[in-house]
């Protein structure tokens, strides 16, 4: 298949990561989302050669990384009030019944949605707008879209 081809076809499926890009755009402005859950488990990963570590909490049916401090109060069985993103369901806030306290979860994640909505934004826009996309430019752009469909659809399931 040719190049030409392959940016043929990105030019028409191009609105895909400009429409997912402005989803996750729109959800820094929509309210939270409040769910009722407990906490199932928890684990810590350590990766030594960064010496960076993960705190990652399991509730029933959604799973987030949290700061060290909200790691250590909560304990499986706990019941928490779980403020998320709307379409992402990333925890921002979670209230806590034990100790009836509000803690914001600053763990960057917004940032890193806020950076995936303008790279895919960025990435249909070019699509539509060259003429013709070179071979760098068709492998990015590919790999952009595909990305923006796999998160278009964990957003719809």
């Amino acid at each position: 298949m040719k190049y030409s081809n392959i940016g043929k076809i990105l030019k028409k499926i191009a609105f895909i990561p400009i429409i997912v890009g402005l989803l996750f755009f729109i959800e820094i402005f929509l309210p939270y989302k409040e769910i009722q859950n407990h906490v199932v488990s928890k684990n810590v990963k350590t990766r030594g050669r960064f010496d960076n570590t993960t705190y990652t909490i399991n509730f029933k049916e959604i799973n987030d990384q949290f700061t060290e401090e909200i790691y250590n109060i909560l304990q499986p069985g706990d019941q928490v009030l779980l403020y998320t993103t709307y379409f992402n369901k990333q925890i921002e806030e979670i209230y806590i019944d034990k100790d009836k306290t509000l803690y914001k979860n600053d763990t960057g994640e917004n940032y890193a949605m806020l950076l995936f909505a303008i790279v895919f934004i960025l990435s249909g826009v070019i699509a539509l707008n060259k003429r013709n996309l070179r071979k760098k430019q068709i492998f990015l752009i590919s790999f952009m879209t595909l990305l923006s469909i796999i998160m278009g659809l964990k957003i719809i399931l």
